[in-house]
């Protein structure tokens, strides 16, 4: 079988929502499909990608055209606003189409996002040029920032003729059923592969000082790194001995170094960058704090009570999925620093229990967990194949939804 594989993530060029695919890519690869891949332009060609060709996968990549230079655009970038996913230089499908190694029997478009194959003009007029099934994978769904202009009947008859449609947690399936207003007869909800060789637990730090870590994308807007500081500028907390490192990259790192300063938290909480050694992260930390406004399910989270640690998380998307609040970690029940001051209250009441809570959540985890997302996913891939419906759909007028990535 021919299988093509169209990630839609542009900025940053990898993260946790390419993962998936791209084991699966592999998973096929080793199973005797053809493999081709559509990925964005990048600098540097990250280890999966280069891995995909080591292995027989051909690599294709589109252009991202340049940011607007202007000062008003500028702000409006840093404001999230006017964001066109149009610039996608998607032009050069078209132009890249006739070189194409193989004819696909079935088309797998990852989008960081939910809507962001539709929102990508070129890309859905590709997408409907093609006689092969589609096969849609959701990484997040923004319920609080959907794109106004969206076409709706346009995007649910994208989804509903599509063979499959993959999300990575069930709230966001509901999320997409509410706003879509269908039952979406065939979505299917499937988990993301951890960035863990070996998942036995980890043992528990022995120190004196707590430690707290948050491990995301530097990017306040979906992961609202900024939310806890500000809730650890308290009086109360900077009383406390603890530590917070912050792992990640992103667009926020200035902002949230600026942010430390201004509250004077120096002396508890650091920017540690990028840490691909997460058992390290682990041997240190007591605890993960997750104070996202938008998720999917965070692969930082599962990794995390595999390694036998409890999490303090916001009740969105797919993280209630996978903490029972006082069990297996703490929920604050909105993305605010009053609730996520509440909800670190009551974890910090309850420190002493913290090992104990870590290894249910381990062993819930265990228990819950797909130990082969990969394959699931393929099997989805190879079923679309021979269900063989191929997706129809005018073209939308929309703006851009910039998924979590």
């Amino acid at each position: 079988m021919n299988i093509l594989f169209i990630s839609t993530q542009d900025k940053p060029p990898w993260g946790g929502a390419e993962e998936l695919w791209s084991d699966t890519a592999l998973h096929a690869l080793s199973a005797g499909h053809q493999v081709a891949v559509w990925v964005s332009e990048r600098e540097d060609i990250h280890p999966k990608l280069r891995q995909l060709e080591a292995n027989g996968a051909t690599i294709y990549y589109w252009a991202v055209s340049p940011s607007p230079t202007s000062i008003p655009s500028r702000i409006l970038r840093r404001l999230g606003v006017g964001l066109e996913k149009s610039s996608w230089a998607f032009a050069r499908w078209s132009q890249a189409e006739a070189s194409l190694p193989l004819v696909p029997d079935v088309v797998c478009v990852s989008q960081g996002g939910t809507y962001c194959a539709l929102q990508t003009k070129g890309l859905t007029a590709w997408i409907l040029s093609q006689p092969s099934p589609l096969l849609l994978l959701c990484h997040s769904h923004r319920s609080w920032a959907l794109p106004d202009a969206l076409d709706r009947p346009a995007a649910r008859q994208l989804f509903e003729n599509a063979a499959s449609v993959c999300f990575v947690a069930q709230a966001n399936l509901d999320a997409a059923r509410r706003f879509l207003a269908s039952s979406l007869p065939r979505a299917h909800v499937v988990q993301n592969p951890v960035n863990l060789l070996d998942q036995s637990a980890v043992s528990w730090p022995t120190t004196d000082v707590t430690h707290f870590a948050t491990v995301a994308r530097l990017n306040c807007r979906d992961k609202g790194q900024d939310l806890l500081i500000e809730t650890l500028a308290s009086e109360k907390w900077k009383q406390r001995s603890f530590k917070l490192s912050i792992f990640g990259t992103g667009p926020d790192q200035e902002y949230l170094t600026e942010l430390i300063a201004c509250h004077q938290l120096e002396g508890q909480v650091r920017l540690c960058g990028h840490e691909s050694d997460l058992r390290k992260i682990w041997a240190e930390h007591h605890l993960l704090i997750l104070p996202s406004l938008s998720e999917g399910t965070p692969l930082s989270l599962i990794e995390a009570q595999l390694c036998a640690r409890p999490a303090l998380v916001t009740r969105v998307d797919g993280n209630p999925e996978w903490v029972d609040d006082g069990e297996t970690g703490f929920i604050a029940e909105a993305p605010s620093v009053h609730h996520l001051s509440l909800a670190l209250e009551r974890a910090w009441e309850a420190r002493d229990r913290w090992q104990e809570i870590g290894n249910a959540a381990r062993a819930q985890c265990v228990v819950k967990r797909d130990p082969e997302p990969a394959g699931a996913l393929l099997k989805l891939i190879e079923s679309a194949r021979r269900t063989g419906t191929v997706a129809t759909i005018n073209q939308p007028n929309s703006t851009p939804e910039s998924g979590s990535r």
